[in-house]
This record gives structure tokens, sequence and C-alpha cells, in this order.
């Protein structure tokens, strides 16, 4: 079923895009400082910072911002028109990004999969192809929500059942924690939806409540359930990384505090800016956060190590690489992205016209066939 656009649904909240960029500096600054060296691809010690260990979460309040974002976007735009949108904000940075970490991987003599590329390039591969950087797998829980969301506008009006869906992938992500739930990822997978489907189910129960107003016992009912998910699912979380990196278990308040810290955190940053060079300056920070969350992991490896070992710089350089990531990536989104975003949108224009004579053909060789 189509959705019709609904004027004034989306009012975009300026001090968010902030967030999105101070979420994937710290991004940055956990894989450089702590994840990196406890993995051993850095050479150079892990700082044991307390609340660095904690910035691996930055991700988990990404997919809150989504969920938030995403609705508003679906409730103002036909589902053609909202896959194009989806489509051309993630297509043009990924294939800059994705492009020069394979360059550089394959400079550095490293062997660069050719179809981890091509996943990366054209988006919709990702949930099931990895992507060419460490980093492209929340890209895959990304897309799988956009599928979801895109699905859940084909066949019902979404804007009557915005509640339900965030209520569903609350309800799914608790029903995997059950054994012998057949609906779920499988054993082994690093980074299964379940586990992440109730931070954008928290994101669009957000949406409701601050922007729509929407303040009804249900939604109460609905945002305490997610709540209760997301707390277990982030000391779920936790107790793998801390097993992994430092071979120790989390308390068991660590889930709740971090959810709590995760929701004190978004809403105080629902915010609109009142100046426009102010609203000019986060709509940056929040487009450059996209890319430098692309391109900082294995790019950043690559050049840290590359310092180290080639040129035997004998300073911590990590620094020195951040703020390199940082102004690449404001130069991809401010200069290449842009460009490359009014081709990219054409293309699939051309792509969704090609396929509208197909479908009308198919439904009337179907009708035909009937009669």
């Amino acid at each position: 079923m189509n959705n019709e656009k609904r004027p004034g649904a989306h009012a975009k909240l300026d001090y968010l895009e902030a967030l999105r960029f101070l979420l994937a500096c710290l991004t940055m600054a956990w894989h450089y400082y702590y994840f990196g060296p406890l993995l051993g691809v850095i050479g150079a010690a892990p700082v044991n910072f307390p609340a660095l260990r904690y910035c691996s979460f930055g991700v988990d309040i990404f997919f809150v911002i989504s969920g938030f974002n995403i609705i508003a976007s679906a409730l103002t735009r036909s589902p053609g028109d909202f896959m194009t949108n989806r489509l051309v904000r993630l297509g043009p940075c990924l294939l800059v990004c994705a492009t020069i970490t394979f360059m550089a991987e394959f400079a550095a003599g490293y062997a660069p999969s050719t179809l981890s590329l091509l996943s990366s390039v054209l988006v919709l591969p990702l949930p099931l192809v990895s992507g060419i950087d460490w980093s492209y797998w929340s890209l895959g829980t990304l897309v799988t929500f956009y599928v979801i969301v895109f699905a859940v506008m084909r066949f019902a009006d979404i804007g009557k059942h915005t509640a339900t869906l965030a209520l569903l992938l609350t309800l799914y992500s608790a029903a995997t924690l059950v054994p012998g739930f057949p609906f779920k990822a499988r054993p082994g997978t690093p980074y299964p939806f379940e586990q992440y489907a109730p931070f954008f189910a928290l994101g669009i129960l957000l949406y409701l409540l601050i922007l729509k107003k929407r303040r009804s016992p249900g939604i109460f009912v609905a945002l305490a359930l997610t709540f209760a998910i997301v707390a277990m699912r982030l000391w779920m979380e936790s107790a793998r990384i801390s097993e992994l990196l430092t071979h120790t278990s989390p308390g068991p308040l660590s889930g709740p505090f971090m959810a709590l810290a995760a929701l004190a955190i978004f809403v105080i940053f629902t915010r609109k800016a009142v100046h426009p060079r102010v609203k000019q300056c986060y709509a940056l920070l929040g487009r450059t956060s996209y890319p430098l969350y692309l391109i900082h992991q294995n790019l950043g490896y690559m050049m840290i190590k590359f310092a180290d070992k080639r040129l035997h710089i004998g300073f911590d350089v990590r620094m020195y690489v951040m703020a390199c990531m940082v102004v690449l990536s404001i130069a991809i989104a401010a200069l290449l992205e842009p460009r490359l975003s009014v081709h990219y949108r054409r293309f699939l224009e051309h792509v969704r016209h090609a396929l509208r004579p197909a479908r009308a053909g198919a439904a009337k060789a179907t009708l035909g066939d009937a009669e």
C-alpha cells in the first residue's frame, strides 16, 4: 500500500546531527586506542581509561537515531521514494569510501575481496555479503531495517502501524533469546539483526513520543518493554566484547546503566538549533559522520602501522591519524558526496522508471490469464 506524503511529519533536529559526529569520533577513538591494540592489529598499547571501553556502544545509539530518523522519513514518502532516498543516502559515500579502502589495501599488499567491494558499492547485498571494511557490518543491519520498513510501507499504512512495527521488532528480539526459536540468525553469526532490532524500535517509539506527541499507555508499555530488551542486549554485547578482549565479565547492572545512558544522551540531543550558521555547521557534521564511520577503521589501522613500521616514527600518531580521517571525511561529505548523489539519484530514478512498465506488463498478463 502506497503511503501519501504527510507534510510536517518530519522535523529535523539539528543537535542529533552533532551527536552523530560525536559518536563517530568516539567509535574511532575506541578502535584506535582500545579495540585495535587489544586485538593486536595496532602495535601501540591500549589506553585503559574506564569510559573508553564503553565507546563501542556508540553504534547502538546510531541505531536509535536511525530508527528515529528513518521512520520520520517513511511517514513523508511513498515506498519507492523512501527506498530511493535511503540508497542515495548510503550509496555515494560507500562508493567513495569502499574504493579508497580497497585501493589502500591493494597498495599495502593485502588481497582485498572484489566481492566485498561490489557488495559495498551496491549497498543492498550488505546483509548477506560482508563489506570491504570491518565497520560495514552495521550497514548490513541498517539495510535490513530499511527493507523491513519498505515492506511495511508496501503492504500497510505505516502511519497507523508505527507503534506496532516497533513492538514487533522488540518482541522478535525477545523471542530469539528463547532456546529453540526457529526464526533467528545461524549460530556463530557475529552481528545478527535480532540483537539490534530493539534499538531501532526504541528510536521509533521516541519519535512517536517526542515529535508526534503520542503518549498513550500502550506507547509507554512498549517503551518499557523495549528498554528492558535493550538493556539485556547491551549486557550481552558487553559480555561478548569483554570476553574477547579482556577475558572478564561485566556486572549485572552494566546493561541497565548503559541503556539509561544511551536514552539520556539521545534525549539531551533532541533539540533544534536557532542560529542559521549553527544549523549549517551541525548539518555538515552530520554529513561528515557517515564517511568518517565508513573510512576510519581499516584505513586508519593501515596508516598507523605504516607510520610505525615503515616510517619508524618514534611517537604515537593515532591522534594525527584521527585528524586526517576527519579532514578526509569532511572533503568527501562537502565536495564529493553532493555531486555523486545527483548522478546516483538520477540512475536510480531511471531504474525505477524502467521497472514500472515491466511490472505493469506483468500485471496485465496476469489479468489476461485470469480472464
